[in-house]
């Protein structure tokens, strides 16, 4: 019938239109999908395809293909519309678009549903590739739609001769508006992720099925790719050989090893910095399981060094495409922007390119340990709520992170120690291999986690948890460490060195000290005392400068950003000294340095007093 069109079959299918509707019935009851049945029906090298390309193409097919799906389908409902019925009318909907073809999902208080892009894109500052599988928001318009397809609405009247009869009701948009209110009663699915491959549920069983898994709230949509069967029971051996299939594919990046004697590229030196990249692609084929994930950056003194390419690897194992990408602006506001638009549409994984600044940030901070983030919507005066399940991947030459970031994140350090980075050749390209292979190595990222949990996930001895990021430390961490693999967590020790807020931080102590002792201070009492000093010296002085350091501000030092900034890192101890803040709402805080030895010597005095009193 596809081949010949009518003429297949002239008794059974005499007209062109008959023979369409067989064809797209036939590949409904197949479980084709739209896009594949309309494939075939618009192919210009079948017979089949005559009528529809005479008369529109794609829209043609399109409405062939509903038609289709309602025949093969069960009958569509009748509801009778009712406004003084309202609620059950909203419920009868309600169980009619669950049965629809196409899924309407609830998401932390939105209707969305999956969207695959059929091009590249570069949306609010998020560029995709083509392909990429998106959570959208559903619209009142298409809601209405979807209502239509899954149910006929009727309503009641009487005729000429006064019987009740149902008449075909016309949908108004405000019913769809009205059950798009409804959050917090609907019973639609609840939806926490889509993933593009097999993945683990956060209970550490595996999800491969197509489709929507209840038990996790996971959409699995892999295109048909058929992956490798991940044993249920994997023993350490297994994962042991799992793991030199991902080591394989990193194998060249120039990964800085723990002994600064090794060579980058000895893959027998042991390297936390290999650990992080290893990380990231687990973190990847898992992040929806996981309640929080630290940042995994990517830092090398030169470019060309890869750093680009080792998240797009990450990627390519868990979308099949590389990393969607942003890029990263010293305004937090547009950063805030960006990220919100990526965790929105429920990106799995997203880049931060090419960083030549500090990483920092409240937004980011919150992300990293939330699960769920706030924030307003371009246009529209409401706070949306969104999930924040993305793995957060940072790349820059020489990436330095800013105040409570430095806390947050874990960096994978490349050096190829070559002037030309650029020029150096390799064994795979990475772009064409890892898409080739992915299934092989989801199934190995799989099976290393699967063994861990199986062994009952042992935790290495003397491993200091990371606080905030728990779930990942113990599984993820822990199955690195458990192989014999450095811990990705020891590349925090050059993180912490590359904090520009504690350093900065710590000379303002020292200024401090040397300035003002112990006494407490306001923030006015600071900056007058620094702008006397740098009209005595003639010019700016360590007070003055130890304030632009702490506190950088274009227009100045000025005394509530300065309070603000002594008051959020507050009580944060550098080397045994941090500051104090004495809460005046009337007068304004005051603050002062305090060191272990005046605490100690404070607490001394306090006892004495109280044993002179017979307390």
């Amino acid at each position: 019938m596809i081949e010949l069109g009518p003429a297949a079959d002239p008794k059974t299918y005499p007209s062109r239109n008959e023979a369409v509707m067989a064809v797209c019935c036939a590949g409904v009851r197949a479980g084709w999908t739209n896009e594949e049945i309309a494939a075939v029906i618009l192919d210009p090298k079948w017979q089949i395809s005559e009528r529809l390309r005479q008369r529109g193409g794609k829209r043609e097919a399109a409405l062939e293909i509903a038609k289709a799906r309602s025949l093969v389908g069960k009958v569509r409902p009748q509801i009778v519309y009712d406004e003084d019925e309202l609620p059950r009318v909203l419920d009868e909907t309600e169980a009619a678009l669950r049965s629809g073809d196409i899924p309407i999902y609830q998401m932390d208080g939105r209707l969305v549903r999956e969207v695959r892009l059929g091009k590249a894109s570069d949306d609010d500052g998020v560029k995709r590739a083509a392909g990429a599988l998106v959570i959208r928001e559903v619209g009142d318009y298409f809601l209405k739609e979807r209502m239509i397809a899954a149910a006929q609405f009727v309503e009641l009247r009487r005729d000429k001769q006064g019987e009740v009869v149902r008449a075909k009701k016309k949908l108004p948009l405000s019913f769809a508006k009205h059950y798009a209110e409804r959050a917090g009663l609907w019973e639609l699915p609840e939806l926490v992720g889509i993933s593009e491959a097999p993945t683990l549920r956060a209970d550490g069983t595996i999800v491969s099925q197509e489709g929507y898994d209840p038990a996790s709230g996971l959409i699995i949509d892999t295109q048909r790719v058929e992956f490798p069967p991940i044993p249920d029971h994997p023993i350490e051996e297994d994962a042991r050989a799992a793991l030199e299939v991902l080591l394989d594919v990193i194998a060249e990046f120039p990964f800085e090893p723990d002994d600064p004697a090794r060579e980058p590229l000895d893959f027998e030196a042991p390297s936390a910095s290999r650990s992080v990249a290893l990380s990231m692609i687990l973190t990847a084929v898992i992040r929806r399981s996981l309640r929080t994930a630290p940042m995994h950056g990517v830092s090398a003194p030169t470019m060309a060094t890869g750093k680009s390419l080792l998240a797009d690897v990450a990627a390519m194992i868990a979308t099949g495409r590389p990393a969607p990408v942003i890029s990263y602006s010293p305004k937090e506001e547009e950063n805030e922007k960006r990220l919100f638009a990526c965790l929105r549409q429920g990106d799995p994984l997203l880049a931060i390119d090419n960083i030549d600044v500090p990483v920092s940030g409240d937004a980011l901070c919150s992300i990293l340990t939330a699960e769920v983030w706030q924030s307003r919507v371009l246009g529209v005066s409401l706070n949306t709520t969104v999930s924040t399940k993305t793995l957060m991947i940072a790349n820059g030459n020489n990436l330095s992170f800013r105040g409570d970031m430095a806390t947050r994140v874990v960096v994978a350090r490349l050096d190829a120690r070559t002037d030309d980075p650029g020029e150096r050749t390799f064994r795979y390209d990475l772009k064409e291999f890892v898409p080739r292979e992915r299934p092989r190595l989801v199934a190995a990222a799989l099976t290393i986690l699967r063994a861990f949990i199986v062994a009952g996930m042992p935790q290495g001895e003397g491993v200091k948890p990371f606080a905030r990021f728990e779930d990942w430390s113990r599984l993820v961490r822990g199955a690195l460490i458990w192989l014999g693999q450095s811990d990705p967590v020891a590349t925090r020790k050059k993180v912490a060195t590359s904090d520009t807020v504690g350093a900065a931080l710590a000379e303002l102590h020292e200024v401090w000290q040397s300035a003002f002792g112990h006494d407490w201070k306001q923030p006015s009492n600071v900056i007058e005392a620094a702008e006397e000093q740098d009209r005595r010296l003639g010019h700016p002085g360590p007070i003055g400068m130890a304030l632009s350091a702490f506190y950088p501000n274009p227009r100045g030092v000025n005394a509530i950003g300065l309070g603000r900034q002594l008051a959020k890192y507050a009580n944060r101890r550098i080397e045994g000294r941090w500051i104090e803040v004495d809460p005046n709402s009337k007068t304004g805080n005051r603050y002062r340095l305090m060191t272990e030895q005046r605490q100690r010597e404070t607490q001394m005095k306090a006892a004495q007093g109280s044993l002179l009193r017979g307390e």
